[in-house]
């Protein structure tokens, strides 16, 4: 397992530029590699795999945010 990116420590997704970091395409690169269901601090799931976030996409009843 590699190191973990600095930015996963504090992450929030909702910060404006979030997507725009230099250090962006590591951050994801780690989360894809190391940890590609990745629960934050604040109970948030991060899904990073493409095959992952395809199959949740297709099961909505089971994979929904609407129940908090």
């Amino acid at each position: 397992m590699s190191a973990q990116p600095a930015g996963l420590v504090d992450l929030d997704i909702t910060t404006p530029g979030f997507f725009l970091q230099p250090d962006y395409p590591e951050l994801l690169r780690w989360l894809r590699d190391e940890s590609p269901v990745h629960r934050l601090a604040d109970g948030l799931v991060l899904v990073s795999r493409y095959d992952d976030i395809r199959a949740i996409s297709r099961q909505p009843d089971l994979f929904s945010s609407r129940r908090g």
